[in-house]
């Protein structure tokens, strides 16, 4: 495959790029900016080559096997955020979603405070709907605007926040195979006052140290909330989950829905891990659990 004038790098390992640090080769790989893009996913649908996009590398599983095509990574080129007008904040794909929260709050803005402890990418964030549940429910779709998008074929588009179907960890995203170039975020409380801003922060940044298990190597919430009853850790933990381990991957102590990963881990413990999983929640519950965590190559041009 000649990639004419992009700068594309062959069999590279994607395993320091993910936050469980497991995972194969890409095939190609690249680090376009917002003008190379367009025309490198062009010339990749004209030879049929498949493409990866690639974010922090959270919430988001490399086989072993690596990817048989081209991995698109975000975290270097991607990464302008800017004021737009008064009411109105644009950041790129590969913005980590904890440096939106602060540059909005240094802004004297409150609302984006929940995303400080989300370990994703604007990309990734807008096509899953990055958010929390508890207490309150708050998602980007509360904050989202619009976006530009990346066709498959090159073309650039803008969708509004409306168009793209959010909903509980989805987006019509997943189905059109579209890249998330940026995305414009609506500024409405100013109101609040910077005081408000630093509990809510602080808030969120203590919840996840308590609860969650950050000095480890993972990737967040490994599945989704049950959509009713108690939450997804809960039936974890009472099926005498926390500390089973396959291979190198280990259900964490401090929370069972977090899957840990040290240094011999393979994306395969990681997988067969999540089936036993969800076979001991539904043998002793009757209950299915519905993994969070995209598989790749599998779920193919997932933004993670």
């Amino acid at each position: 495959m000649d990639w004419k004038n992009f700068e594309v790098q062959e069999d590279i390992s994607l395993a320091s790029f993910t936050t469980w640090k497991v995972g194969g080769v890409a095939q190609w790989y690249a680090e376009p900016d917002a003008e190379e893009l367009p025309g490198l996913l062009r010339l990749a649908r004209e030879h049929d080559v498949p493409v990866f996009f690639l974010g922090r590398g959270s919430n988001v599983l490399i086989a072993d096997k690596g990817l048989p095509g081209l991995v698109v990574h975000t975290w270097k080129a991607l990464s302008g955020i800017r004021r737009i007008g008064d009411d109105m904040v644009e950041a790129e794909a590969g913005v980590p979603l904890p440096r939106l929260s602060r540059f909005v709050a240094d802004l004297g803005c409150a609302g984006f405070e929940f995303l400080i402890g989300i370990p994703g990418t604007v990309g990734g964030g807008v096509v899953i709907n990055a958010g929390l549940r508890a207490p309150l429910r708050r998602e980007v779709l509360d904050i989202l605007v619009e976006v530009d998008l990346v066709e498959v074929d090159g073309t650039l588009i803008t969708l509004s926040a409306s168009e793209i179907g959010l909903r509980y960890r989805h987006s019509n995203l997943f189905d059109r195979g579209s890249f998330v170039l940026r995305a414009r975020f609506v500024l409405e409380d100013f109101a609040s006052g910077s005081d408000v801003i630093r509990r809510r922060t602080a808030h969120h940044l203590l919840e996840r140290k308590q609860k969650q298990p950050l000095s480890r190597q993972t990737a967040g919430s490994t599945f989704k909330q049950v959509r009713a009853g108690p939450a997804t850790g809960w039936y974890l933990e009472k099926a005498g989950l926390k500390g089973r381990r396959v291979g190198g991957a280990v259900v964490s102590e401090k929370h069972a829905n977090w899957i840990e990963t040290d240094s011999s881990a393979t994306a395969n413990d990681v997988k067969e891990l999540m089936k036993v999983m969800v076979n001991e929640v539904r043998s002793k519950f009757g209950v299915v659990i519905n993994r969070e965590v995209r598989f790749l190559p599998e779920d193919t041009t997932f933004q993670a």
